[in-house]
């Protein structure tokens, strides 16, 4: 169980953003677009788990003096730092000859996010604002990656709702574990205060509805009205609303909202809605 928590097994939902060009570039019913695309998932749940892995190892002395973070199993003693070592240079070795001999098209979409996150851990993350640009385009590379595997067009508007999304679920991470009131003397927090959290929440709420709505409204004119991707809209629109809601009951908790069913009810019905439209 402390493997799996280090490793942040739970976090790889967020890698599913890789699928997005496997379902909007219609390849969804092709087997080996399927498998280039799992592939490729594969490779980012392997890679953002080494990045995990690094922070926690960079981070020990300081996360070992955190009320929250002290409960890690490396700060807690529940894993050996040598074990821990000796994980991430392995994992490092596998995925570099999983690109090289499985994906070689994925090679420089895996490397940008492991240099991303390589300056993130280095010191960026304590740059406010900036923070949140390079986990957005952490995520924005995740859909790149994806649509390379499955080599369809990467649309503008993908990028867009995806930048947006993942823009908005940075900010809305950051909300829930600052306080209410002053600064974290956490530095990740430093230059964040409450209302800019709030603000920034809000505009980033509004642009994922409106860029998913602008997006629906586009492949609809390709599709020639054969299928209203509006229709998922309602999902999208309650999801946002949702999250948005509840970050605003759980802010200064620290806690997750991956495991909320709500959400998940919500995920799964817009996934059902896009399956039955393009079936």
């Amino acid at each position: 169980m402390a493997w799996i928590t280090l490793l942040r097994i739970h976090q790889w939902p967020k890698n599913l953003f890789v699928l997005a060009g496997l379902l909007f570039g219609a390849r969804w019913t092709e087997a080996a677009a399927w498998d280039s695309a799992l592939e490729t998932l594969a490779l980012f749940c392997l890679a953002s788990s080494l990045v995990y892995l690094w922070n926690d190892l960079r981070d020990l002395e300081a996360d070992s003096h955190h009320p929250l973070k002290r409960l890690r199993p490396l700060p807690a003693g529940l894993i050996r730092i040598s074990a821990a070592r000796g994980v991430l240079g392995a994992g490092l070795l596998l995925l570099a000859l999983w690109i090289v001999v499985g994906q070689p098209a994925a090679a420089l979409h895996v490397s940008l996010y492991l240099l991303l996150n390589l300056g993130y851990s280095l010191g960026l993350k304590r740059v406010p604002v900036l923070d949140l640009l390079l986990i957005t385009a952490g995520f924005v590379l995740r859909v790149l990656a994806g649509t390379h595997a499955v080599a369809v067009p990467t649309s503008s508007w993908i990028l867009l709702c995806s930048g947006a999304l993942a823009f908005f679920l940075a900010v809305a991470k950051r909300r829930l574990d600052a306080p209410d009131e002053g600064r974290l003397e956490d530095p990740t927090f430093r230059g964040y205060q409450p209302a800019l959290l709030e603000q920034l929440l809000s505009m980033s709420a509004g642009w994922t509805v409106l860029y998913y709505g602008l997006y629906c409204s586009e492949l609809n004119q390709q599709q020639a009205g054969r299928h209203n991707f509006l229709l998922t809209l309602p999902f999208v629109l309650f999801g946002v609303l949702h999250y948005l809601r509840r970050v605003q009951e759980m802010k200064g908790s620290g806690r997750s909202l991956l495991l909320d069913l709500p959400l998940a009810a919500t995920v799964a019905g817009w996934a059902l809605t896009c399956w039955m439209l393009l079936a």
